[in-house]
């Protein structure tokens, strides 16, 4: 019964350890030693910190230290030593499921109040091999043009973005997985350029742990909170106009962006004086708004019917029984069976030299520089806490919200019936609660195995959504393709039968006498032609 316990135990620690390779961290090893002497210094002290995060231990017998997991970031490491000369590696770069080597040098002291700086240098040969791909950082991001996370992922070697995605080393695009703070991604892949901490391109030695992936991967990780409070908005504009084509800037397509970052400390671990020592609890929130009036411009502009022309069309949409016309040679689609002609017609149907059809002329239409009713709004959120009340104890709580609103473009459309266009409306959200736990001596001891164990337990829930829907109607099914109201005038139907016994008149149905018809103002284009047949069989006195 003990042996089966213990085999669970360990099957559960190592199962808990795999799957913090995809939530997201990172690994520091290397060794100390004497800088005259080169001799290994044992049970040293090695503290990395950025912000709040604090990942601390020590040097085992032969000098060698490992420090995991450590989220993604930017670290100083701090080590010291009784004797030595306290030192601190600054601008020291943790990727995520990468091992960053350090060895470092100490040199026995006569300044002990005072702390040795130095700046890391990244090696020139990276000794972890690990997957093939890519890593940018958030230091590359901040110089980058490009503000989404796929951009990033398209300047690795491999990766080719398109419309439909991005694709690595050639595979399809439904090929390539995502995850966002170890949570494999289902929707959208939105986040606010401010949240993202890096992004990681993974295109071949995936780990096990990522599943059975037969693309290439792209993990991203968001920032977590700061020791110090900071923020900023970034509005990013091309300018401002409408449909028309008015307004005043660079061009008539109105991409904007509005995004916003603030972080900060909540509450503070202080000493027996009341002096703030470290960060205990912090938050990072980050959130961008973006306005398109056209997401595809075109060189060379767009066409569309004036709008007192299309109104004349929406009053009169017939023309009836024009002599002259041989229906039987004509389409469909212009001339109906009773030879009525629409006047939205613009090319002559099959008719020799006869002119009368072509109702909308050149100066009936108008040019504009964006499409019509393509407009794209959307806006995303991310939300981050992190609580850290010991050292080797790490809680956090976050998520992410992306909503986007975008009126589906319709060619066929664009010229006379673009206020037609449907409306798609995508949103997605996600949450997860991380618990990670490394299981460090505290008393210094030369034990491997718990010097270098942790586990990690972590929730997440998704809930991706999408609606296409009239703007108009949205989900009043019956108001679409309703014209009206028709109402009957209907009486009994009677008829001689001379071939009954007895004969006589008897029931034979009902009969109308009169159809009337009430426009609906739910679709009014639509009912419109109805009410254009209603009213001519009126002036014929039908």
């Amino acid at each position: 019964m003990i042996r089966s316990l213990y085999l669970l135990g360990v099957l559960l620690f190592f199962s808990s350890t795999a799957a913090l390779a995809q939530v997201g961290g990172g690994e520091l090893r290397g060794t100390l030693n004497d800088a005259e002497t080169g001799e290994p210094l044992p049970f040293v002290n090695i503290v990395i910190e950025a912000g709040k995060r604090q990942v601390g231990g020590t040097t085992d017998f032969d000098g060698n230290y490992i420090l995991k997991p450590i989220p993604p970031g930017t670290y100083d490491v701090k080590v010291s030593f009784v004797g030595y000369n306290t030192r601190q590696i600054t601008g020291v770069k943790i990727n995520n499921d990468k091992i960053t080597f350090l060895d470092i040098e100490m040199e026995s002291g006569v300044r002990l109040d005072e702390i040795e700086i130095f700046e890391y240098t990244k090696p020139l040969i990276d000794k972890d091999g690990g997957a093939s791909g890519g890593t940018v950082t958030r230091e590359d991001i901040s110089k980058m043009p490009g503000r989404s996370a796929t951009s990033m992922a398209a300047t690795v070697g491999g990766v080719q973005s398109s419309a439909d995605g991005v694709s690595i080393r050639g595979a399809r695009e439904e090929n390539t997985f995502y995850f966002i703070d170890g949570i494999k991604v289902r929707g959208s892949t939105n986040l606010p350029k401010a949240a993202i901490e890096e992004v990681q391109v993974m295109t071949g030695g995936i780990p096990a742990s990522y599943g059975d992936v037969t693309g290439g991967v792209i993990a991203i990780t968001t920032r977590g909170a700061s020791s110090n409070y900071f923020g900023g908005v970034d509005i990013i504009t091309s300018g401002f106009a409408n449909e028309d084509g008015g307004g005043i800037g660079f061009d008539r397509f109105a991409q904007t962006q509005v995004e916003g970052v603030f972080s900060g400390p909540i509450l503070f671990k202080k000493d027996a004086e009341g002096n703030k020592e470290r960060a205990l609890l912090g938050f990072f929130l980050s959130g961008n708004y973006r306005n398109s009036l056209d997401t595809r411009p075109s060189i060379i502009g767009n066409f569309r019917l004036r709008d007192d022309v299309r109104q004349d069309l929406v009053q009169n949409p017939l023309r009836f029984v024009l002599s002259g016309i041989d229906t039987d040679e004509s389409p469909d689609n212009y001339i109906d069976q009773n030879g009525n002609v629409q006047n939205a017609t613009t090319v002559t149907p099959n008719l020799q030299g006869n002119s009368n059809l072509l109702f909308l002329r050149e100066n009936d239409w108008e040019k504009t520089p964006a499409r019509q009713n393509s407009r794209f709004e959307g806006g995303s959120l991310t939300a981050k806490i992190d609580i850290a009340t010991t050292p080797n104890i790490d809680l956090s709580v976050g998520g992410t919200f992306d909503i986007t609103n975008l009126s589906e473009y319709s060619y066929a459309n664009s010229l006379m019936n673009y206020q037609n266009n449907g409306q798609q409306r995508n949103t997605t959200a996600r949450g997860f609660v991380r618990f990670t736990h490394r299981l460090s001596p505290s008393d210094g001891s030369d034990d491997r195995l718990i010097r270098n164990a942790y586990y990690s337990l972590m929730l997440d829930y998704s809930n991706i959504t999408q609606r296409r829907w009239d703007p108009r109607h949205q989900d009043n099914l019956f108001n679409y393709g309703h014209v009206g109201k028709f109402e009957q005038d209907i009486v009994n139907n009677y008829s001689f039968n001379g071939d009954t016994v007895p004969p006589g008149f008897y029931h034979t149905g009902y009969r109308v006498l009169e159809t009337t018809f009430t426009p609906s103002e739910t679709n009014s284009d639509l009912a419109a032609y109805t009410t254009s047949l209603y009213n001519e069989y009126d002036r014929l006195g039908f």
